[in-house]
């Protein structure tokens, strides 16, 4: 096993192919310590207990992730949402982070990714979203159909209720 700190300065510090070797090092490590847990928790006579203590874990996690939202970093703060929503985990902010992104980005791959995973957790509001930066940005052709696609889908999905 690595020193923790030598995996840190590699994902860090390191060219992009590297750096995802590492990160899928790193991983590795994280899904260990979870199954550790999680047999901990099946073993354990007080589930209670354990279950408060792995909160632990898991919540600093999300509260960091969450911090991000806030952050100057708005390209972090992106991407921060989308793995927020993508997991389905409520976060009024990280919504809103994405909507944004979807009505007000020249970015493509944010405003296709916010678009992507906002139409796949079947939020409504993209549709509204969507509509307003069809009427106000005049998009490409590529990119209407795009988002015309995107809608029918969701319509589709949603049995036609929207």
């Amino acid at each position: 096993m690595k020193d923790l700190k030598e995996l840190k300065d590699i994902v860090v510090n390191k060219p992009l192919e590297q750096s995802v070797v590492t990160i899928d090092q790193t991983m590795s490590f994280v899904n260990e310590v979870s199954d550790i847990l999680l047999q901990g928790l099946d073993a354990s006579e007080d589930r209670f207990i354990y279950t408060e203590r792995i909160s632990v874990f898991f919540g600093r996690y999300l509260e960091k992730l969450k911090s991000l939202l806030e952050g100057k970093d708005l390209d972090l703060a992106f991407w921060a949402a989308s793995l927020l929503i993508h997991y389905k985990i409520n976060d009024s902010l990280a919504e809103s982070v994405l909507l944004d992104a979807i009505e007000f980005s020249d970015n493509d791959d944010h405003v296709s990714t916010a678009t992507v995973i906002l139409c796949r957790n079947r939020n409504q509001k993209v549709i509204e979203v969507i509509n307003k930066r069809l009427n106000s940005k005049n998009p490409e052709k590529k990119m209407r159909d795009y988002f015309i696609e995107k809608i029918n889908d969701l319509t589709e999905a949603l049995g036609g209720s929207v």
